[in-house]
């Protein structure tokens, strides 16, 4: 028989250090420009997985004249995921 052995609790926030507490920080950003990408790339179940996870739908692409997701998709004519970011609340 196998024996049930409880994890451990994680650290609280209280207890991290300045790199932990960074982190989550550049994990958002990554998430808004992935979202940027799958509608570049008219990836709709990708973005549908990101604006699920909390990517704002109106990021602006510093890099690419601060298009949004929602422009680039229009721009490639990936009709259904334009129709989702539409639905999520887009603007141009």
């Amino acid at each position: 028989a196998q024996r049930f052995e409880p994890r451990q609790p994680r650290a609280r926030a209280s207890s991290l250090g300045a790199e932990d507490m960074a982190a989550p920080a550049l994990d958002v950003r990554a998430v808004d420009a992935a979202l940027w990408e799958a509608a570049n790339e008219g990836a709709t179940a990708e973005a549908r997985r990101l604006l699920d996870a909390g990517a704002p739908c109106d990021w602006k692409h510093a890099a690419a004249d601060d298009d949004t997701a929602l422009v680039r998709a229009a721009a490639g004519g990936h009709t259904d995921t334009v129709e989702l970011l539409l639905d999520r609340g887009a603007d141009l």
